[in-house]
């Protein structure tokens, strides 16, 4: 992997999910004009829990090591749309996201701890701010973005996640790519 690779835990959701999403993106897709988005596709959706950010090649298998137990304990979490965001949620917007409510709460807290430890043994850079678990939608190039308020209202979602999953990202020219590393299966 490339050093430019960066690494994000997060959780998959289903493919029926995906596609409802992806049909209500599109259907307000003309009211994001000015803001000039980059729409994610909506096979790539997936909840973010904890981006890490560059790391290097040996990162994967430093985090793996404890991260399946961490998970194996925890219990398969529910999972709840909260509603849209913008973040960051102060200034001007740069996503269009999805923000999640995870229950029971608390129940990832030690995954993401254990992640957080192994992180840090290689060195990873964690920039320390509180970290919204979201699903990105878009991003904005430019301000324009609609206030919330003025868009039409998205059904709660809800689902089950089996697993973690720690995906590698490289960020290209037209757009990130990820790549599926590891799942760490949750206590079913």
């Amino acid at each position: 992997m490339a050093e430019r690779t960066r690494f994000f835990l997060a959780l998959e959701l289903d493919p029926g999910l995906k596609r409802s999403l992806g049909v209500y993106t599109a259907g307000i897709a003309p009211l994001f004009a000015k803001a000039k988005p980059v729409w994610v596709n909506p096979d790539l959706y997936h909840l973010t829990l904890h981006f890490f950010g560059p790391a290097g090649p040996d990162f994967p298998a430093i985090l793996g090591k404890g991260m399946g137990l961490a998970a194996a304990a925890a219990h398969r979490p529910h999972v709840s749309s909260e509603g849209l965001a913008y973040l960051p949620s102060r200034g001007e917007p740069r996503v269009f996201c999805l923000a999640f409510n995870v229950e029971p709460r608390g129940l990832l807290d030690s995954i993401l701890t254990e992640a957080k430890k192994r992180a840090a043994a290689t060195m990873t850079q964690d920039d320390g701010r509180p970290w919204l678990p979201h699903l990105t939608l878009a991003r904005l190039k430019v301000s324009g973005a609609p206030p919330l308020s003025t868009l039409p209202l998205l059904p709660r979602l809800e689902f089950l996640p089996t697993s973690c999953t720690l995906f590698g990202s490289i960020l290209l020219s037209d757009g990130p790519r990820h790549r599926r590393l590891a799942d760490f299966d949750f206590d079913l």
